[in-house]
């Protein structure tokens, strides 16, 4: 059994030299000392994992030494037993059997073949059969005690190093569920154990994987045969302050519907000494079901997100956040800001933290305590609790951030190697002429959304490029009109896969931060309809790379959308910028997915370790930023012009004074 670098309670059992330690050795002398002891632990394997955890990355799949998944659990178990115990029992080696009967043969010779030679052939044979017995015997107890304390090992390097997580994922979005579906999956792939609260539900999730429904939370904002609560065509044109109280209203609304769910009492209900070693939850919309983390004994945190970098992270794990080169959400700037963006920017930033910290967090709190039993804390504090977090950007296509060291980028992780098309897609696209187009508005966006006028607008626009073929993800009844035969409509298409197909030559998308980081990774050119929250931002930085173009949906025309596509397929130039994009965001250490799963498992090893926390997470905002040391020296340089001043005054004074009583 060796241990496994960079992990506390890890070992990896070599069953192959366990079963070959039991067999009996032609030296009496048995070697299954140095096979079934512990290596020493080696504390520089753990400095260097620690100092460079990337490489190590490969052994994050060793983390459990048996799967929580029952088949793979059954099968390691009876390996385990069928190497060691399976079969027929070990017998002694031929050689020592030949040995014997030859030394028994020699003796009966010398005997000779009277009476008493008969006797005592005949006690030579008895106790050489004797001793076959007691060596058989002896295997046997062996064999036991080494499946008795192998198993006990295995059963308790299992205990401890496979955890129990809980995953929150409040946010009532199809799109933030995609996102964190792949940190669950891999990390019960892994054999961890996790339960998640979330608006949705994996039908086909692993056997070690458990979802609490949040089942009223669509219904709360988008009504159930009532009107919806979120309307996301009427924030499609909103000012950047409506846009900021938007999002947060976004989130209250969630909360609603969270605590009005029995899911989240089911939660509740669980014994009051259960424990979960791990808390994630999905940060994005406030910290509504937060108060769970006051039940399980304030378990360590980590904080993840799918939209990008929030504009209020260092509200949760300090650093700053300039305002001065980093834009909000709301707003389209250049790079660098000329002197007015920043000053436009800098006034939304500050009117989005003080609107959350005094407007939003207060409400939500109200709204929360709905749910618990039990008074909670300040929402502030229980998410400056965080330990990490994973947010879903990556430096080659997102502006440069200053963050502390425990703000962890993985962008993109929800990006997996593409499957095999269904034979109809990809005869479709095989047989374009040209190529083919893929349109598809993401999952909070519905056809229906389209007016009748707008849906007819594509059709006629389609018809225009025979040479290509669409397919379009639209999910309502019926058409305005008959689509032209190189149009293919289904009410779901699988995204990436058909976006990593080479023959895909342009995506029309609402340009969703996972739709463009997929078309990115996949080098697609886009044309972008945005809606709203950070589709702008996301397609005005596609703009600027030169990767794709923009379709206003206010001003949208048959005319227009000819035009852009066009524009995209014509033009050699998007192709170019779009390849130079995909292969910056390609070119890193690590798959996203592992580098997140290596952090989550840090946190389990190092549970109340703070030395990546910035200290900034619990200073006032003008302590952190330095205006009391500014403020004092501004006051410092004032009392010393005064004091100047009235030296000087003085210095001239006194000679005016003389002066004058010599003239009297």
């Amino acid at each position: 059994m060796t241990k496994v670098h960079g992990k506390r309670y890890a070992y990896k059992f070599d069953f192959q030299g366990l079963a070959a330690a039991t067999q009996p050795q032609t030296d009496p002398t048995y070697k299954y000392q140095s096979d079934l002891f512990m290596s020493p632990y080696h504390h520089g394997a753990k400095l260097s994992s620690f100092m460079s955890p990337h490489h190590s990355m490969t052994s994050s799949s060793d983390a459990c030494v048996l799967s929580a998944n029952d088949n793979n659990t059954h099968t390691d178990v009876r390996n385990f037993v069928v190497v060691i115990a399976g079969g027929p029992l070990p017998t002694p080696a031929a050689s020592d059997v030949q040995q014997l009967l030859l030394r028994t043969a020699t003796r009966q010779h010398d005997d000779g073949d009277g009476d008493g030679g008969q006797c005592n052939r005949s006690a030579r044979v008895e106790s050489v059969s004797f001793s076959l017995i007691l060596y058989k015997e002896r295997i046997r107890m062996k064999l036991l005690v080494s499946v008795i304390v192998g198993l006990t090992l295995i059963g308790i390097a299992r205990q401890v190093e496979c955890a129990n997580i809980l995953v929150l994922m409040s946010v009532v979005s199809q799109s933030h569920f995609i996102w964190i579906r792949p940190i669950v999956n891999r990390l019960a792939e892994v054999g961890h154990n996790v339960t998640v609260l979330s608006v949705n539900v994996d039908p086909h999730a692993p056997t070690n994987v458990s979802y609490i429904h949040l089942e009223n939370s669509y219904n709360t904002l988008y009504g159930n045969g009532t009107a919806a609560r979120n309307d996301i065509l009427k924030r499609s044109n909103e000012m950047s302050m409506a846009a900021t109280i938007s999002f947060y209203r976004f989130g209250l609304l969630g909360c609603e519907g969270a605590i009005t769910s029995k899911g989240l009492q089911q939660l509740l209900q669980y014994p009051a000494d259960f424990r979960f070693d791990l808390v994630i939850y999905d940060f994005t919309c406030g910290p509504c079901v937060l108060g769970l983390m006051q039940k399980f004994q304030f378990p360590p945190l980590v904080s993840v997100t799918g939209f990008g970098v929030p504009q209020f992270t260092e509200q949760l794990v300090g650093g700053h956040k300039a305002s001065s080169y980093v834009p909000h959400f709301t707003q389209l700037t250049d790079n660098p800001m000329p002197f007015t963006q920043r000053f436009s920017n800098t006034l939304i930033h500050l009117f989005d933290a003080l609107y959350r910290r005094y407007v939003f967090l207060p409400r939500m709190k109200q709204i929360a305590e709905q749910a618990f039993d039990f008074p909670l804390p300040d929402l502030t504090e229980l998410e400056q609790r965080t330990l990490l977090m994973l947010t879903n950007s990556n430096p080659a296509l997102d502006p440069a951030e200053s963050m502390p060291p425990n703000v962890i980028p993985v962008g993109g992780l929800q990006i997996v190697n593409p499957k095999q098309l269904p034979p109809e897609l990809r005869a479709f696209i095989a047989n374009a002429p040209m190529g083919a187009v893929l349109f598809a508005m993401g999952t909070n966006f519905k056809s229906k959304m389209f007016t009748p006028e707008r849906q007819a607008m594509f059709l006629e626009a389609f018809a225009q490029f025979p040479q290509y073929h669409i397919l379009w993800k639209f999910d309502d009844d019926q058409l305005p009109m008959k689509a032209s035969s190189n149009v293919m409509i289904r009410p779901w298409l699988p995204q990436n896969d058909i976006l990593a197909q080479q023959r895909v030559k342009a995506f029309i998308t609402h340009c969703g931060l996972m739709s463009t980081q997929e078309a990115t990774y996949h080098a697609v050119p886009m044309i972008g309809i945005p809606i709203y929250v950070d589709q702008h931002l996301n397609l005005h930085r596609t703009v600027q790379a030169g990767a794709g173009v923009k379709l206003d949906l206010a001003t949208l025309s048959t005319g227009s959308i000819v035009a852009a596509l066009r524009e995209v397929l014509e033009s050699e130039s998007y192709q170019q910028a779009i390849d130079k994009r995909s292969a910056l965001f390609r070119d890193q250490p690590e798959k996203p997915l592992e580098r997140a799963l290596w952090w989550i498992e840090w946190a389990l090893r190092h549970p109340r370790e703070d030395q990546l926390r910035s200290s900034t997470v619990k200073m006032s905002s003008f302590v952190a930023n330095g205006y009391d040391v500014c403020a004092c020296i501004v006051l410092t340089i004032v009392v010393l012009l005064v004091i100047v001043r009235k030296a000087f005054s003085i210095m001239y004074y006194v000679p005016n004074m003389r002066h004058k009583e010599k003239v009297k």
